[in-house]
């Protein structure tokens, strides 16, 4: 019996060691892409990119000015860094490139539009959302924005009556830029804020989550089996086996239970306030042929990837807009003076339709952010 086990171990080991060589030798040699310049450890396996894990992107450039504007970043991918030119190509409206199944299928979230790969079914998806974020829509409520821009402004100016000379103590921008941004994504895109602003640490716990994420998507991508274990974890257990997985877990759970409270409102008539992406997805009225209406696990799905983009998309743009005006005196003077300008008289709110015929304001947040 010790003999069979022993020579059935060296079979396998004799197995594996000949699909790695084979693997290797094909996507080097063979593969589609393996004429394009690059070194020879992304083109056999993924296990290089994860190596770099967030910071792959400073790899890639040192990879372009060794092997020029082409280069072979993993095993089925290519990255492109001679201009927009070639960006517009692949990523334009009604593109025929199809997304990397790869690459989305490990953001968890294949029901949304987001992690839709079939550019037909992403469409139809697209031009249900398209309403609900629509500029009429995102005027009408300017006022959630307006309330969460006070609050922020409020936090500013208690912590300037309060702090001392040589006292460290402020206003983390960092994490309220981000809770301005998913508080406003919620109530707006939802129904029901997270009132992150009104925390003592704004958020700090959601803001951590997202982060944590971004590790685990190069395990999903690397090792696939990975996240259908991880899919498979009971709410319950997800804390203790990760602060980002169990985070995750309870915000979905949430979302759940919202989405079945708006749709049990809608099945009895009653009034479920103002358009959100739950009354309007859970609708088919005013939909695009072919359009279905989604289930809970998918509308799910939908909230969770509004959520965690508002998160770092919006957030990181008016920290970075906020750090240059703040560190640039140049800039600083310019804006200052633009506004002073054109709000010649000190008001509580600034009108958006105001803000954006501001030249200075409007191009320098595009170069700044870009």
């Amino acid at each position: 019996m010790e003999f069979v086990s022993e020579h059935l171990w060296a079979v396998l080991l004799f197995v594996s060691l000949v699909h790695i060589t084979t693997t290797c030798i094909y996507r080097r040699y063979f593969h589609p892409l393996s004429k394009i310049p690059g070194p020879f450890l992304p083109a056999v396996t993924k296990l290089y990119q994860s190596y770099f894990n967030c910071r792959y992107y400073l790899e890639i450039e040192r990879l372009h000015q060794q092997y020029g504007p082409v280069v072979r970043i993993t095993p089925e991918e290519v990255h492109v860094a001679t201009g927009a030119e070639e960006y517009e190509k692949i990523y334009h409206v009604g593109s025929k490139y199809a997304k990397s199944p790869n690459f989305y299928n490990a953001l968890c979230v294949p029901h949304s539009s987001v992690g839709t790969e079939s550019n037909d079914v992403h469409r139809i998806k697209r031009a249900a959302m398209n309403p609900i974020f629509s500029r009429q829509k995102v005027l009408e409520v300017e006022s959630i924005v307006q309330d969460k821009v006070a609050k922020v402004i409020s936090r500013l100016e208690n912590s300037t009556k309060h702090t001392r000379i040589g006292d460290e103590s402020g206003v983390d921008l960092h994490h309220a830029f981000r809770a301005v941004s998913v508080d406003v994504a919620s109530e707006f895109a939802f129904g029901r804020c997270y009132d992150f602003l009104d925390k003592d640490d704004t958020g700090a716990d959601f803001f951590e989550m997202a982060r944590g994420i971004g590790p685990a998507l190069y395990a999903f991508q690397q090792f696939p089996s990975l996240q259908r274990l991880a899919l498979k974890i009971p709410p319950w257990l997800a804390p203790w086996l990760s602060r980002p997985l169990g985070y995750v877990t309870s915000m979905q759970t949430e979302c759940i239970r919202q989405i079945e409270s708006v749709k049990e409102k809608m099945s009895q008539g009653q009034d479920t306030g103002r358009l959100t992406v739950f009354t309007s997805l859970l609708s088919n009225d005013d939909k695009p042929e072919g359009f279905q209406v989604p289930t809970t696990l998918e509308l799910k799905d939908e909230a969770y990837s509004v959520l965690v983009a508002a998160a770092d998309t919006t957030g990181n743009a008016m920290t970075v807009a906020a750090f240059n005006a703040i560190y640039n005196p140049e800039i600083y003077a310019k804006l200052a003076k633009e506004l002073e300008d054109h709000f010649p008289v000190r008001v509580s709110q600034l009108p958006f339709v105001e803000l954006e015929r501001l030249p200075y304001l409007v191009s320098s947040l595009a170069s700044m952010c870009a």
